[in-house]
């Protein structure tokens, strides 16, 4: 199986042979070929955007109002034929270290911790690789950060199996869509944000270029990411042809941190593999916003299995050929409908992690006959922004900074916000995971909801009291008791925590409260006096401004 460059949006059956996968060396997890030349299915759900990661490109494309490619290339700029006449562009970004007080798209600082608090030393190396083929110059006006190089750093008071380098990764990418408005001229860009402990060394590696012909786009995918990121049969994050990032696994009381100066606008949703986090976003110089996060690393199961086709069950296909006919033309699954009726050769099916429901309900379809156990638990450090249509909407217009993120170590979770459950009157948030590590051992869960207070109290029609919370664990089997969960609220976020429930596939139900008519405090401020004031509204006095 190809390394995957990052997350499909649906799940993709192909005739491929399977190649090995490379994960964190600690955990020595490599896909292995089917034990048979014909008749195996192999099923991974592989929990990272960025086993490996996009390199830089700037790719013009000029689709047609068929839908097909009419052509595609690569620009050095805006300006270079293919992107200033073409009217989808995609570009796929890297953040350097900020090298200037007024620079953006860039890495402000890097830092790191011990679980006791302890502060780390953290010494920038360089960037690295050396200048990648597809390099471009970014536009500020039209919202396109530049193309750039990855970011090392040592810290040595966190040696890991491959040494004390670590490697920054800001990898956002996004698009120009003209087709229907040939005027517009503002990219929409996502964030995708990983820290990795990394061991670098030298050998002959291939560099994965992004794709630059109509071939690589056939049919209706002219919309496709076909994306070049580290050697595709290596185990390179990145690489040049002459050295590579190899990924090791992250010490599990290391505490990272990053901070990051981007000039366009993100979508307030953030997901990812981290936990216990501090989080905070604020305004920088001019249209500058600042995100900072720091939190610690999660080993999250990954599933490869190989399984021969006769065992696969009827209620598999049925699923399958029901999203088919639901679906017509979105989705290549009955493909596997005809590899059971002529198994020549092996395929290889693998479900996007952190999507849509359907995503959750495959790999759910998937997890017996895997023995719903994982074969490897990576560990990660990651989030990314995220698109969100929820119910939550109305509210979220309103914010025009962080709104939320959700983390987890779940292998599969739901894109986007909780849902409300108006029946239990509960934010309910799906999860699932094979139940055992491995070794054999039960698999246990982590899960970390922050959300503006702001957002909450929208949603909830609350007054700024202070706000309860409570989260139960719901399984097929009834209601699980969490060993583990902590609610708090500060610097205008709302954290809830829930450790150590079990899986396979628990919805996680959290209940906010606030009391009637109840009575807080803020404090108020005019010069060098201040005073409390306590009340069910409380109010400052007029000449005096709320502090807290």
């Amino acid at each position: 199986m190809k390394k995957l460059t990052f997350l499909t949006l649906f799940t993709v059956i192909s005739a491929q042979f399977i190649a090995p996968n490379s994960f964190a060396s600690g955990e020595s997890f490599a896909g292995q070929y089917p034990p048979g030349p014909n008749g195996y299915v192999s099923f991974n759900a592989i929990p990272t955007f960025m086993n490996n990661f996009t390199n830089p490109a700037l790719i013009g494309k000029t689709v047609g109002s068929d839908g097909l490619l009419k052509s595609v290339g690569s620009c050095k700029s805006m300006s270079d034929f293919a992107c200033a006449t073409g009217n989808y562009i995609q570009a796929y970004a890297l953040f350097d270290l900020c090298m200037k007080s007024n620079e953006t798209d860039c890495i402000e600082t890097i830092s790191a911790s011990k679980a006791d608090g302890t502060v780390l030393e953290v010494k920038p190396v360089g960037k690295f690789p050396g200048p990648k083929q597809q390099d471009y110059s970014g536009s500020s006006s039209m919202g396109l950060p530049a193309g750039g190089q990855t970011t090392l750093v040592e810290i040595p008071g966190a040696p890991h199996a491959g040494g004390i380098t670590y490697l920054a990764v800001v990898n956002p990418w996004g698009y120009l869509d003209r087709r229907s408005d040939s005027s517009n001229s503002e990219f929409k860009m996502d964030l995708r944000v990983a820290l990795y402990a990394v061991k670098i060394k030298s050998g002959s590696y291939r560099v994965s270029l992004n794709g630059t012909s109509v071939s690589d786009y056939p049919g209706s995918r002219a919309l496709w990411n076909v994306n070049g990121g580290g050697d595709p049969n290596g185990s390179c994050l990145i690489n040049d042809s002459s050295s590579c990032a190899e990924a090791m696994e992250i010490p599990e009381d290391l505490r990272l941190g990053v901070k990051i100066r981007i000039s366009y606008q993100v979508k307030n949703w953030f997901g990812g593999r981290l936990a216990n986090p501090d989080i905070s976003v604020s305004s920088g110089n001019g249209s500058q916003s600042i995100i900072e996060v720091s939190a610690f690393p999660v080993k999250v199961a990954a599933v490869y299995e190989s399984i021969p086709i006769g065992i696969v069950p009827q209620s598999l296909f049925d699923f399958y050929q029901d999203r088919a006919k639901a679906s017509p033309g979105a989705y290549e699954v009955p493909e596997l409908v005809k590899f059971r009726d002529n198994p020549q050769g092996n395929y290889s099916v693998h479900t996007s992690i952190g999507q849509s429901q359907f995503n959750m309900d495959t790999f759910s379809k998937w997890l017996p006959l895997v023995e719903d156990k994982a074969d490897a638990l990576p560990t990660l450090w990651n989030f990314s922004s995220i698109t969100s249509e929820s119910q939550w909407n109305d509210c979220l217009k309103n914010s025009k900074s962080l709104a939320g993120f959700v983390l987890s170590n779940a292998t599969q979770y739901i894109d986007g916000p909780p849902t409300y459950n108006s029946k239990d009157n509960t934010l309910d948030y799906k999860v699932a995971a094979p139940h055992f590590t491995p070794e054999g051992e039960v698999f246990k869960g982590s899960y970390d909801l922050v959300m503006s207070s702001k957002v909450a109290r929208c949603f909830y029609n609350f007054t700024n009291a202070p706000i309860g919370a409570s989260v139960s664990v719901q399984t097929d089997k009834g209601v699980q008791n969490v060993a583990t969960t902590v609610v708090n609220e500060k610097n205008g976020l709302l954290y809830i925590t829930a450790k150590n429930f079990t899986f396979s596939s628990p919805t996680l139900k959290i209940k906010l409260t606030q009391k009637k008519n109840q009575k807080y405090t803020i404090t108020c401020k005019k010069g060098t006096a201040s005073k409390p004031v306590t009340g069910t509204a409380p109010k400052c006095p007029k000449g005096f401004k709320k502090v807290a």
